[in-house]
């Protein structure tokens, strides 16, 4: 970590030319993920010919790159220069509902790790992330650091429930980041999203619920190489019922929505949809 560290030390511009050569290198050379990426690609979009899916493959891993380096200079960047590369455009939508509990739900769209730096900075002053903890505790600690800058409070997903309850009392801000895949034995929702059946955690919808909160989706989009803009988008409002799925369909659909704009801007490379409903079944 001391490496990574020292690196972030590295004027940004130079961090892409190091960017420029690990997109080279991962896709013309290792192929890193090619397979996962070009399957998760081909299955999502079925009416793009085999060029278009090359072109969104190419723009992916030039955008995996930058990420990696935008990840390590984010532990060197003043608030100033994190707020003036992620903007947030339409904050004012959340004034009707300031001092109260807030959940902000996030997919992985480039770059998710600024973007919840500039909100910790720029409206949700008491904010929390929910994570879940990574199997490298080295890596971990890293991330729980770098995430925690100013002064966002780390929530493992163990104890999501119990602190969601007791943060709610004090109007805090709850984010996630609710794209990936639930493994087997967790409950689910399961929806069609990018024309392929997929299951979603329920878990951002139920602490919703169980709070009686609003919900917002952040919707990042990066308007050139190195800034970024974010729409906070409603998703539900309370009073929720019991059995309603409306938080989870409104955040597919605008997840969904954000990654047909832009499409080379998603996380390709995670596997995403390792199991189908049939298979949970049989096995349960």
């Amino acid at each position: 970590m001391f490496i990574l560290k020292l690196i972030a030390y590295l004027p940004l511009w130079s961090l892409y030319l190091i960017a420029d050569f690990l997109f080279f290198v991962s896709y013309y050379v290792v192929g890193y993920r090619k397979k996962v990426v070009l399957s998760n690609l081909y299955n999502s979009f079925p009416d793009k010919s085999e060029k278009e899916i090359k072109k969104i493959a190419r723009g992916f891993y030039r955008s995996l790159a930058d990420f990696a380096m935008e990840l390590l200079k984010a532990n060197r960047m003043s608030p100033q220069q994190i707020k003036e590369r992620v903007v947030f455009t339409n904050t004012e939508i959340l004034s009707p509902f300031k001092g109260k509990t807030i959940m902000y739900l996030a997919s992985h769209q480039f770059n998710w790790e600024w973007m919840s730096l500039s909100a910790a900075l720029d409206f949700a002053k008491n904010l929390d992330f929910i994570y879940q903890p990574l199997t490298n505790k080295s890596f971990d600690r890293y991330m729980i650091e770098l995430r925690s800058r100013f002064g966002a409070k780390p929530i493992s997903t163990q104890h999501a429930a119990r602190e969601v309850i007791k943060g709610s009392k004090e109007g805090r801000g709850f984010a996630i980041v609710g794209d990936q895949i639930p493994q087997r034995g967790l409950r689910k929702y399961w929806t069609t999203f990018l024309n392929q059946e997929t299951s979603f955690f329920m878990g951002a919808e139920s602490l919703a619920k169980l709070v009686k909160c609003p919900v917002f989706y952040f919707a990042c989009t990066k308007v050139k190489r190195g800034y970024y803009k974010v729409e906070v988008i409603p998703i539900g409002v309370p009073p929720y019922k019991k059995e309603d799925h409306s938080i989870l369909d409104n955040y597919v659909d605008a997840v969904e929505k954000i990654i047909q704009e832009n499409p080379s801007e998603w996380l390709w490379s995670h596997k995403r949809w390792k199991y189908t409903k049939k298979e949970v079944e049989n096995h349960s």
